[in-house]
């Protein structure tokens, strides 16, 4: 079994590794990334220039893996990449600053279309009930609606998901919903997602989503843009459902706003 010593850890996988060597088996390999399935939930296997991500396990020199290798994880002296979210307010303003920037950058993403144009998100009526009354159970019944809804390894409504549960960590708002979000998408989409899903939960993003909210009084739109720039529509689609819960939990949120 081949042995692989990370260079640099985001938290989750950093934690998964906890445990000394942790054995795992290639699900999946992409010029870029490549799937790992183990007892601690899917990891990622990503190039040193990759940006970090909370799932990431980074190396100096490429390893070549083929889908149903089996290797051994440890963590060495890998470097922690903190992958948590601060916990911050976000005025009106900030946002729709936020809003300003996504509606001048060129994306594919039907949710995130949607709400720049204060229309119904499709699928969401649910969910949309759920956060607004800080109800548990339509929190639940509107993330199974919504998750493993569109094609591909992160369907639409589970990045739509990612981006509510952001939201609501960030804010501190209806937390309690985000244990109830996860769970009802757990066997409803792919373990990709669904391992994107559980990270949103606990309130770990990526290096583009820190950019935008690490310190910024202002959103800046090359932040922005970095995180629309994620996958075909995936990044859009994540903002998509940031801001949408962002929104409707806010204090002040108008009765009358687009609801699902």
């Amino acid at each position: 079994m081949r042995r692989l010593i990370a260079h640099q850890a985001g938290t989750l996988a950093l934690q998964a590794l906890d445990v000394g060597t942790l054995r795992a088996r290639v699900v999946a390999v992409f010029p870029r990334h490549v799937y790992l399935d183990t007892s601690a939930g899917l990891l990622i296997v990503t190039p040193g220039d990759e940006p970090p991500g909370p799932l990431n396990l980074s190396f100096d020199d490429w390893p070549s893996l083929n889908v149903g290798d089996d290797v051994a994880l440890e963590a060495g002296a890998a470097r922690h990449w903190p992958s948590s979210l601060p916990r911050r307010d976000l005025s009106a303003l900030w946002l729709d600053g936020l809003e300003a920037q996504a509606r001048a950058i060129p994306h594919a993403s039907a949710p995130l279309s949607s709400i720049l144009e204060r229309r119904d998100l499709p699928g969401g009526q649910k969910l949309a009930e759920g956060l607004r009354k800080a109800d548990p159970v339509a929190a639940g019944q509107g993330a199974r609606a919504l998750a493993g809804l569109g094609p591909g390894l992160t369907p639409a409504g589970d990045d739509v998901l990612c981006g509510v549960l952001l939201a609501l960590y960030v804010t501190q708002r209806a937390t309690a919903l985000c244990p109830e979000i996860v769970a009802a998408s757990e066997g409803m989409t792919t373990a990709l997602s669904y391992a994107f899903i559980r990270a949103a939960g606990l309130g770990h993003a990526g290096a583009a989503w820190h950019d935008l909210l690490v310190g910024a009084e202002a959103p800046h739109a090359e932040d922005t843009a970095a995180v629309m720039a994620h996958g075909h529509s995936s990044g859009a689609d994540t903002l998509a459902g940031f801001l949408w819960a962002a929104r409707l939990t806010a204090p002040d949120a108008a009765a009358d706003r687009p609801a699902g």
